[in-house]
């Protein structure tokens, strides 16, 4: 079996997730040159995500705007910053590349780990219906099922539901996305989420609006913490 996997792997080697150039030889899910392109996040703040880039803060403190008014969520893991070749593997993973979200789960997943929480389940921000009609696959489920395959742990696929679609949140300014509508998303069956630490997906974080409704359902449905981890990390500039 072992070399039948091999040889499958020389026939079809996997592909970049931004470019889709092969990945002879490479561990991925990007190419050495989209590898370099992607920008990480700098000293996170553990609640928000948000990056340190003027190396103002302490390793592991929470940001100034946490301090002031923290997110519903309790914490926020990212592996990029929204740009270039992470802005890319995001638009592709969307739009024809379902295929992307096993390697970008497994990539999650490690990020996940390396920061030592705890999770009991995985949820993702559903989309709404003519999103998912349009596209043909939920992108940030597809996500969620291969990081919750890679920790071991259950998919909650339908924790979720979007019972009426959002506003657009193109153009909107931090403080009007900020008072986005709640009851976007609703828990259908909130007794199987009770005293649970959920993991939210989704493929990016921006404000942080649309996981902070999605983090006051579940924590409104009985939830005892709601981490969120995304593939990239919207930076707010000073």
């Amino acid at each position: 079996m072992r070399s039948a996997d091999t040889l499958l792997s020389l026939l079809s080697p996997p592909l970049c997730v931004a470019c889709e150039a092969s990945l002879w030889g490479e561990e991925g899910p990007l190419c050495p040159i989209c590898a370099g392109a992607a920008e990480a996040l700098p000293n996170p703040c553990p609640r928000c995500g948000q990056p340190d880039l003027y190396g103002v803060r302490t390793s592991g403190s929470i940001c100034g705007l946490c301090r002031e008014g923290p997110p519903r969520y309790d914490a926020c893991v990212a592996l990029w910053r929204y740009g270039g070749s992470a802005r890319e593997l995001v638009t592709g993973l969307k739009a024809r590349r379902p295929w992307a979200a096993e390697p970008l789960g497994r990539a999650l997943a490690a990020r996940w780990r390396l920061e030592g929480l705890a999770a009991d389940g995985v949820v993702h921000v559903p989309p709404g219906r003519a999103r998912l009609r349009a596209r043909g696959f939920d992108q940030a489920g597809l996500l969620a099922r291969a990081l919750a395959s890679a920790l071991g742990l259950p998919h909650l696929s339908r924790a979720l539901i979007r019972p009426r679609p959002g506003p657009r949140q193109a153009g909107l300014s931090l403080a009007a996305r900020r008072r986005l509508p709640l009851y976007t998303f609703l828990c259908p069956r909130p007794e199987g989420l009770a005293g649970k630490r959920l993991l939210l997906v989704d493929d990016v974080v921006t404000t942080g609006a649309t996981v902070s409704a999605c983090a006051w359902a579940l924590r409104g449905a009985g939830a005892a913490t709601v981490s969120v981890a995304a593939l990239c990390r919207a930076v707010r500039e000073l």
